[in-house]
């Protein structure tokens, strides 16, 4: 019996860019066809305000992160180091590692003794999708023509890449259990009871709680777009305007698709709608500064209903 696997892969602090080749090389199969998907990025001058608004958007995340307590923190790590060690078989070294963490966890406890879920490592993460809605939609159809026929594993390969998000995450350890679970364990590896003590730090390794926030990169793309477009000279850049807000309705459009967003809910179709006027008006007389100053409101609550929304594991 080994220890599971602690929380490195449960926390995310890189940058990982979803390449197209993934949506179509996962066929193994003359069953498995994904949709054939080249790199096809905004134009350069999109990229650029696309670019910057995710920054600001990280940047912005991060400052919510909970401060980690450093003594819980670097118990934690003891544990992590026992971990290896008993996968190893040095249960000598391994004691001293959870005996090491107990006297961490005692420092805590013992400058703050009403700890209860205390942050033990947080981070922000971004997957970033490079497609169009269209390739999204036959990789889709594809994934769906595969587990008719209970090919899972394979509808499995072209369903994983599809993540378009930046992640907030954050792991809690609760203090009014797990301290007292690593004296139980670090007690039954001196008695001997090596797979007795590596249950009860499976066991109290699964107490661990993550909270996270998902934001949906596709809603923060087709914002920046909207105000970008909303910044040019109607008489004096009309194709441009139209260039970025037909990338706008197609940036909305992919959050839908990867279902972040429902197509059929009213802020989706609105803000839809909205940007489709916006595109209508660009040609004719009328002018839309108030269009924009409406859309750009159904944006704003709408990403800010997904910042603040959390799920808890």
């Amino acid at each position: 019996m080994r220890v599971k696997k602690t929380i490195s892969a449960l926390i995310i602090t890189g940058l990982a860019t979803a390449s197209p080749a993934l949506l179509a090389d996962t066929a193994k199969t003359a069953d498995a066809k994904p949709a054939t998907s080249q790199l096809q990025p905004l134009p350069k001058d999109q990229k650029s305000a696309s670019d910057k608004a995710i920054a600001d958007t990280r940047a912005e995340q991060g400052k919510k992160l909970e401060i980690i307590n450093q003594s819980v923190f670097e118990a934690f790590e003891k544990i992590k180091e026992a971990t290896k060690l008993l996968d190893q078989d040095k249960t000598k070294e391994a004691i001293d590692a959870l005996q090491a963490a107990t006297g961490k966890f005692d420092t805590a406890l013992a400058a703050e003794p009403g700890l209860g879920m205390v942050p033990i490592d947080s981070g922000v993460a971004v997957s970033e999708l490079l497609n169009k809605p269209e390739d999204v939609e036959k990789a889709i159809d594809n994934a769906i023509n595969l587990l008719k026929k209970h090919k899972v594993q394979l509808a499995r390969e072209v369903l994983s890449p599809l993540k378009d998000e930046m992640v907030t995450a954050t792991v809690y350890l609760p203090m009014a259990t797990y301290p007292a679970a690593i004296k139980e364990a670090t007690k039954l590896l001196i008695d001997g009871k090596k797979q007795e003590a590596i249950a009860v730090m499976n066991e109290a390794l699964s107490t661990l709680v993550t909270r996270a926030s998902v934001v949906p990169l596709g809603l923060i793309r087709a914002q920046a777009l909207l105000v970008e477009a909303s910044k040019m000279d109607k008489e004096k850049d009309k194709d441009k305007i139209r260039d970025y807000l037909k990338s706008a309705r197609e940036q909305l459009k992919l959050a839908a698709l990867l279902g972040y967003t429902d197509k059929h809910a009213d802020e989706y179709k609105d803000i839809d709608a909205q940007i489709a006027a916006i595109q209508k008006e660009i040609s004719g007389e009328n002018k839309v500064e108030k269009l924009y100053d409406k859309v750009k409101g159904a944006f704003r609550k709408l990403v800010g209903e997904e910042k603040s929304a959390t799920t808890e594991k």
